[in-house]
């Protein structure tokens, strides 16, 4: 008695197999971005007056 696999089952595998290879490589190159924001520099000099302009009106709704 032989023992025969569908071929379709053999074909099904490797496509997902693939699928998850790439969709692994995938992730693993994307995972180079810093997940940490930048610190913030405390610098006295810069104040909010400085990025914004003086004739913009800014009220509180």
């Amino acid at each position: 008695m032989e023992y025969k696999t569908d071929p379709w089952v053999i074909v099904l595998t490797i496509i997902i197999t693939a699928l998850i290879v790439a969709g692994a490589f995938y992730i693993w190159q994307q995972d180079d971005r810093n997940l940490t924001p930048d610190p913030i520099e405390n610098n006295e000099e810069n104040t909010i007056d400085d990025v914004i302009p003086d004739d913009i009106d800014i009220q509180n709704e």
